[in-house]
C-alpha cells in the first residue's frame, strides 16, 4: 500500500458539484486536492497558490476551461502547470485539439472516474518526480 503524495497539489475545477465531487474524492488518496466551481474562483486559486496539475471542465458559465488555461499561460509562475481538460468530444475536437497548445490530456465527457484518475495519476507521479 503506497501512502499518498501529500505534497503534490491538484486543482478541479467544474461548476457541477457532482463531477466536483466526484473528481475531488477520485484524486484525494493520491495528492492534496482543492475545488473551485468556476474559472474566476479558479484563476484566484490557482495565482495564489499555483498548484501542481489542474483538470478542468470545459464548459463553465462566466470564464470558460479556455479562458482560464490562457489566462494561466499569460502569467509567469502559472505558465507550466499541467492541465487535463474534461469536455465532450465534439468540443474536444472542434475547440479545444486545435487552440489548446500544451494540454497534458483530455476526458471525454462521459468518462469513467477510474479512467480520468489513472491519468491524472500519471502526471502527479512525474511532477513528484
Amino acid at each position: 500500500m503506497m501512502t499518498p503524495l501529500k505534497s503534490v497539489s491538484v486543482l478541479v475545477v467544474d461548476d457541477n458539484p457532482l463531477v466536483r465531487d466526484l473528481v475531488a474524492k477520485g484524486m484525494e488518496p493520491h495528492c492534496e486536492v482543492t475545488t473551485a466551481s468556476d474559472g474566476a474562483d479558479a484563476l484566484l486559486h490557482a495565482v495564489d497558490h499555483p498548484p501542481d496539475l489542474i483538470i478542468c471542465d470545459y464548459k463553465m458559465p462566466g470564464l470558460d476551461g479556455r479562458q482560464l488555461y490562457e489566462k494561466l499561460r499569460g502569467r509567469e509562475q502559472t505558465r507550466n502547470i499541467p492541465f487535463i481538460f474534461v469536455a465532450s468530444r465534439g468540443d474536444i475536437e472542434e475547440k479545444l485539439r486545435p487552440l489548446v497548445d500544451g494540454v497534458e490530456d483530455f476526458i471525454t465527457k462521459p468518462f469513467f472516474l477510474k479512467d480520468l484518475v489513472r491519468l491524472a495519476k500519471k502526471v502527479v507521479d512525474r511532477v513528484h518526480l
